[in-house]
């Protein structure tokens, strides 16, 4: 670059100063460059900037645009479930058939409906059919999945029906403690065209099966143990019969063996007390669960045994005491009559004790 000679009108210090910019040309090329570049980068920038999208839940819909709708609208919808799907149908149906979206609108309610339509299905399908009703119902009239919603939902009922026919079945058949039957009925439970039915009822029937199964096994080793007969068989018997599930169905046959075990422990507790044995027949006695229908009248043995005790002395203070234990026994206890018995009975037993004893003190006189 040739260096062209200053006017000399020119200032001094505009002399120097242009002297000093032609000196350094190159930083005043940069500059502009800089500038050019960082104008173009912001250009784009501002064409490329997304606007914030907006926040659906914070709107006030009286006053939102078509657009903004439709946007909210498909948001909720991509959540996938009915509760969503509906609300964004609800979201843009309202708005007026002159409507310039109407079309895409109409495109996307029908879009909807149908996906509407299968997660009612899925509701169904995993039970919840008042639910898969329900929703199903609210399907937009206009749509093509609306004419399929009355034949849906009278398939739903037809296929409800039938799975809740073979569980009632099921359960009856159980209740008569006839489980072999009851699963030969689980199994039709694989026909429903539901896996509400087919799969989760079907599972959880047959873990009830294989526990009644168990429970059978255990009732017929407390039965043996029963029949065996001895206070320790007895009690390991009820030991068993109480281990049984909670909700076993042979609650008839452990009520049963129940009252025959206690029975047989009363009538070892009564032939013990026949014997002067307390200690066996209390032990007896209490080994009687309280669930037992006759459970006052073990009580009443109780009580009796212990009266029963008082007389082995063979004085008349120990009748004495035993007729006196025996007459707080109301009339309204079960075992009131034989109570009655026994006081009539020791009462007479008294006056041969006190002539046994004038007897014996006279002997002990050695007087003839």
């Amino acid at each position: 670059m040739s260096n062209r000679p200053i006017p000399k009108d020119v200032p001094p210090l505009a002399k120097k100063v242009g002297r000093g910019l032609l000196r350094r040309w190159w930083i005043v090329a940069i500059a502009l460059l800089g500038c050019s570049v960082g104008s173009g980068a912001l250009a784009i920038f501002i064409l490329l900037r997304q606007p914030p999208k907006p926040q659906c839940d914070q709107v006030f819909w009286p006053f939102a645009s078509g657009s903004l709708r439709l946007y909210c609208a498909q948001e909720w919808a991509q959540k996938r479930t009915l509760e969503d799907l509906f609300a964004a149908i609800s979201l843009i149906d309202g708005l007026p058939a002159y409507h310039p979206l109407r079309p895409l609108i109409n495109r996307w309610v029908e879009i909807w409906s149908k996906q509407a339509l299968n997660l009612a299905d899925e509701e169904f399908q995993k039970g919840d059919i008042e639910k898969a009703i329900d929703f199903a119902k609210k399907i937009p009239a206009q749509t093509t999945a609306h004419t399929l919603v009355e034949q849906r939902i009278q398939y739903w009922n037809t296929v409800w029906a039938k799975g809740k026919e073979i569980f009632f079945f099921f359960l009856a058949t159980l209740k008569e403690e006839e489980w072999r039957q009851a699963f030969g009925i689980m199994v039709q439970l694989l026909t429903v065209d539901n896996r509400y039915w087919s799969q989760v009822q079907y599972e959880a029937l047959n873990q009830r099966i294989i526990a009644e199964k168990k429970d059978e096994i255990h009732l017929a080793k407390a039965k043996r143990l029963a029949d065996t007969g001895g206070i320790d068989n007895l009690n390991k018997a009820l030991g068993v019969l109480q281990d049984l599930s909670e909700g076993t169905i042979f609650k008839k046959s452990i009520q049963t063996l129940t009252t025959k075990i206690a029975r047989d422990l009363v009538e070892i507790a009564e032939s013990s007390l026949n014997k002067q044995d307390l200690n066996t027949a209390l032990n007896a006695l209490q080994q009687i669960p309280r669930e037992v229908s006759f459970w006052p009248e073990v009580q009443d043995w109780i009580d009796i045994a212990n009266a029963m005790s008082d007389t082995w002395s063979g004085e008349v203070i120990g009748y004495e005491a035993a007729i006196a234990q025996l007459k707080k026994m109301g009339p309204d206890r079960p075992l009131y009559a034989k109570a009655q018995n026994y006081i009539q009975q020791w009462s007479g037993d008294i006056s041969y004790v006190r002539l046994l004893q004038d007897a014996q003190a006279k002997a002990a006189d050695g007087s003839p």
